[in-house]
């Protein structure tokens, strides 16, 4: 068969077995998949082993969809298989119970939920933040307290130093010591790369365009879930099935878990990993998440002040058996308790960073009339500033914008794009579209993480402007960006003049002619422009507010689109008072992977230099491509030197000729090198989905922002992606360091960078120093608030009085829930919040709870009615009294 074939050319002539490599972490399910096939052995790495030799277990039990279970039975059998309650710990091997809902611990979060007897629902859910992020229908739960069991009598595991720098006996033999029946040896080698591991994306593009492989299925059911995938696939791009015949195909039963291309063999294996979809639950919205706030961090409580947020607090209190309260420390040591139900707070953001030593100064004492104060000082600067912006929106209605509208090209260039939208991508596609069919100018920010997809909604707007006869203009922080850009829109609009202008590559010095304009910022008011439709500003936050000011005016009947990876202050300001509208991709492409990050610190540069010739030597001979960051141009060519025998290198930054910068960018574009040594001018926006790894060094001397950009480079492809992050031993035990040790965060997101970002160096200048000064005052959100009020976007939300007990259930995110129930003031937000309460706690949430989310929903749809409310809640329904 196939997948015997697959298997027995690739025996090792030291060993007389069949070996399987493992070079990337299993889970449970695929390492007994791996155990139960008698004929394989191990080949692995050391990273690898302590999860193998813990999960390759034989027994476990399965739980699904509709079986007949209880809490009650399903904590037994937990505890019987070795499983140990707790009431809050998330360590594997542990379980909580909350009402009709079970948490396990595991390798990953299983939550299981049962209602009538049956399991009704199970869901994978997120360790760090506890909230559900798919749906299966079935899992397995292995025992915990048995021996490892192989079913050989004698297991030989070969160890191969594939993703270590180094491996050690002592390692192993403590790992192994008490496995006697282990037969290993160490060698340095690398896999056979006998297949090529594919995604779903990679599997489309090649059926497309190559008609000679055999595809071979490793189950019926893999078959017909790839045909419904195909069709689905045809129905949205519009083309006939026929373009995906299979005629030369085999069907497997094996357990095979990866999918792969052999190109000698000219075969495709294809298992459920390929096609496999998951369902995403719940998103998080960016712009709300700067809002959030954790105990000790500095809120405003309306009506009282600034004060420190000391978390939640349960109180027992007459007529009641117990409730919880906020507790806020404000001006000398003054400790007030206010009920979750009636409490206005909020984050307190400032335009600088808060020091603990000014931290005091800041703090009010709690007064109602000395906070008026404060807010009527605030008041001239807020209404006008709010004039201002009545006035923007008014001169934007009545200011005439091209409406575009669509046509055949929004088809055309829905075809050329090759991979699958996410749903994000589809609705901000969507609102953009919309936004080009108005009469008046549109604004527009995409907020979106590092590869999750912004560049196609940009290129959908464009498509949809010079489609119509207008000029589009794309402005971009750099010059690769903007070249890669050029190159990539070019391919996918043949039918349209596409020119590029930046201070070292130019196409055009007349823009008469042009339908796109791609470029760096310059001094546009020197240059006539007429009949521009769409500006886009891609990576809008490295870009000055000057420059971006001058082309609002320049061009005040074009619709404007911005894209932005982090949402500073000044963005959500923006977002928050209407003068911009905004849409958010959360979910990223499938083919998206986060680098695995490694801090590195060294002690000399020759140090340093060994270090760096580990990666380089460990990486190419993976036949990794290789991306090294340093803004120091001496020490770039310095190690293009030390670098040049380990294959294909160039160097690269702003001080070279033009000539042989746009030679470089066409090689590091077309993915012709091996290696990139260059400044971080690459920083933004690149797409390199051949590179894998990137090192940055002299991390000391970037930003956070910068950092993560950098690192976003990588992971855009199928493979592994690696991020090193070189930082002289010096800074150890300095605030340097505690800065760029957040990328030892797995899942790390920008929205983490943003929050550090904000801890670190605070918000910086909103608008004008005058407003600057009144927001220290009252902070950020507050002056928002007042803005909108003004604006009569915004009503207070009443002080609300509750006859019964409110309060959550007690679980690791318990307070996490509260603040975001304390800062809802819409509807909409109550809802999701809503959503993760039940999806912690179940369907059949406590009475205390329901009358919580009662209170706080009667609280919102009373906003701007009454200042104080006070409710009764009987059989159900709120009664004011």
């Amino acid at each position: 068969m196939f997948y015997n074939k697959i298997l027995q050319t690739h025996q090792d002539p030291n060993f007389d077995f069949t070996i399987l490599i493992i070079n990337e972490n299993l889970d449970q399910d695929e390492l007994q998949k791996i155990n139960e096939n008698s004929e394989t052995n191990l080949i692995t790495d050391y990273k690898n082993l302590h999860n193998i030799l813990k999960n390759l277990k034989k027994n476990f039990i399965v739980l699904r969809k509709e079986q007949p279970q209880t809490i009650e039975n399903l904590s037994m059998i937990l505890q019987n298989i070795g499983y140990k309650y707790s009431k809050d710990s998330l360590q594997e091997g542990t379980f909580s119970t909350r009402g009709n809902i079970i948490d396990i611990i595991t390798d990953k979060g299983i939550r299981i939920e049962v209602d009538n007897d049956e399991i009704e629902s199970i869901r994978i859910f997120d360790k760090n933040t506890l909230l559900s992020i798919k749906k299966i229908d079935s899992c397995k739960i292995y025992y915990l307290n048995e021996d490892i069991k192989f079913l050989n009598d004698e297991v030989k595991i070969l160890f191969l130093t594939l993703d270590e720098l180094e491996i050690t006996e002592n390692i192993i033999t403590k790992t192994l010591k008490n496995s006697e029946t282990f037969k290993w040896e160490i060698r340095k080698a690398n896999p056979p790369a006998f297949r090529k591991r594919i995604n779903y994306n990679e599997l489309i593009n090649i059926l497309k365009n190559q008609k000679e492989y055999k595809i071979v299925f490793s189950n019926y059911k893999t078959y017909e879930k790839f045909l419904e995938k195909i069709i689905n696939y045809c129905k949205i791009k519009k083309i006939s099935i026929n373009e995906f015949k299979i005629e030369n195909y085999e069907i497997l039963e094996t357990n095979y878990i990866f999918g792969f291309i052999d190109e000698k063999e000219k075969t495709i294996f294809i298992t459920e990993k390929e096609i496999k979809t998951e369902e995403i639950i719940i998103n998080t919205n960016i712009l709300n998440s700067i809002k959030e706030f954790k105990e000790g961090d500095l809120v405003v409580v309306e009506g009282y002040g600034i004060g420190i947020y000391l978390g939640i607090q349960k109180i027992k209190i007459a007529h009641f058996e117990e409730k919880e309260f906020v507790s806020v420390l404000f001006k000398k040591n003054r400790k007030l308790y206010f009920s979750v139900e009636s409490v206005n707070i909020h984050k307190y953001l400032s335009s600088e960073k808060i020091s603990e030593r000014i931290k005091e100064k800041i703090l009010s004492i709690p007064s109602f009339k000395s906070w008026q104060k404060k807010l009527e000082k605030v008041y001239l600067e807020v209404r006008e500033l709010g004039q201002k912006i009545l006035e923007i929106n008014a001169k934007r209605y009545l200011t005439k914008a091209p409406q575009l509208l669509p046509n055949q090209y929004d088809q055309k260039i829905e075809e050329s794009f090759e991979y699958e939208l996410t749903e994000d991508q589809k609705k901000a596609i969507n609102d953009v579209l919309k936004d080009l069919e108005n009469p008046f100018p549109t604004n527009r920010l995409i907020l979106a993480d590092t590869g999750y997809g912004k560049t196609e909604v940009i290129i959908r707007a464009i498509t949809r402007t010079i489609s119509n006869s207008y000029k589009a203009i794309l402005f971009v922080p750099t010059t690769i960006l903007a070249y890669q850009h050029f190159l990539n829109i070019k391919k996918r609009l043949k039918d349209f003049r596409i020119d590029l202008n930046t201070s070292i590559l130019k196409t055009t010095k007349n823009f008469d002619s042009t339908n796109l304009l791609i470029s760096t910022p310059f001094d546009i008011t020197k240059h006539k422009i007429e009949n521009v439709g769409l500006v886009v500003l891609d990576e809008e936050h490295l870009m000055g507010v000057i420059f971006k000011e001058s082309l609002k005016e320049k061009f005040a009947n074009a619709h404007f689109l911005y894209s932005s990876a982090t949402p500073i202050p000044r963005t959500y300001f923006m977002a928050q008072t209407g003068i911009i509208d905004v849409s958010i991709i959360n979910t990223p492409p499938p083919t998206h992977k986060q680098p695995q990050t490694i801090i590195l610190t060294f002690e000399n540069y020759k140090h340093k230099l060994l270090l760096l010739e580990k990666i380089i030597s460990k990486h190419t001979k993976l036949k990794n491509k290789i991306i090294y960051v340093n803004n120091n141009i001496d020490e770039l060519y310095e190690m293009w030197f030390n670098f040049k025998n380990y294959g294909k290198c160039s160097v690269i930054h702003a001080q070279l000729p033009s000539k042989e910068i746009q030679k470089i960018f066409i090689e590091f574009i077309k993915g012709t090198l091996d290696i990139i040594l260059s400044t971080t001018i690459i920083q933004s926006g690149i797409d390199t989905p051949e590179f894998d790894v990137m090192i940055i060094d002299n991390s000391h001397n970037l930003g956070i922002s910068q950092i993560y950009q950098l690192r976003g480079r990588v992971g855009r492809g199928s493979k592994n992606p690696h991020c090193y992050i070189m930082i002289d031993e010096k800074f150890l035990n300095t605030p340097t360091f505690d800065r760029i040790s957040i990328f030892e965060k797995e899942d790390l997101t920008n929205l983490d960078v943003v929050n550090r970002d904000l801890d670190i160096r605070g918000p910086g200048s909103l608008l004008s120093k005058k407003q600057s000064g009144h927001i220290e005052q009252i902070g950020l959100i507050q002056f928002i608030k007042m803005v909108n009020q003004y604006l009569q976007r915004e009503e207070d939300l009443p002080e609300i009085e509750c006859n019964l007990p409110t309060y959550l259930p007690e679980s690791p995110i318990k307070n996490k829930l509260y603040r975001q129930l304390l800062t809802a003031r819409t509807l909409e937000e109550l809802e999701l919040i809503k959503k993760q309460i039940i999806d912690v706690y179940g369907k059949n949430l406590p009475q205390p709870t329901i009358n919580l989310l009662k209170a706080i929903e009667y609280r919102i749809r009373n906003k701007g009615k009454k200042e104080k409310i006070r409710i009764k809640i009987i059989n159900g329904e709120v009664v004011e009294v």
